[in-house]
């Protein structure tokens, strides 16, 4: 999902990402980028700066340096993805990390 906006701070433009998009939008995103997932695996919520947008993988490398232009956003299983009180849970909480609300 590309972003085409500036922000002040990494903080805002995920927190922006995060309340301007619905539940559903998320949901697509992830199954747009997941063909094939598994429900015990961990799939990382990416924000690319390099190239401007957000994307799942299922592929992450842990040794991602701080300094990179990779920015995880949160990681999310499964059953996050298909239950719908899990996925607001999770969002929620990443609203609190990224936007401090």
């Amino acid at each position: 999902m590309n972003i085409n906006f500036t922000s002040n701070t990494m903080n805002e433009l995920i927190c922006h990402f995060l309340s301007a998009h619905t539940d559903q939008e998320i949901v697509n995103l992830f199954n747009g980028c997941i063909s094939a997932p598994n429900p015990d695996n961990a799939y990382a919520l990416i924000y690319n700066s390099a190239d401007p947008q957000f994307y799942f993988t299922d592929t992450f490398n842990e040794d991602v340096k701080p300094n990179s232009h990779y920015i995880v956003v949160g990681l999310f299983y499964l059953h996050e993805i298909n239950d719908l009180s899990a996925l607001k849970a999770k969002i929620q909480s990443l609203k609190t990390k990224w936007c401090g609300s």
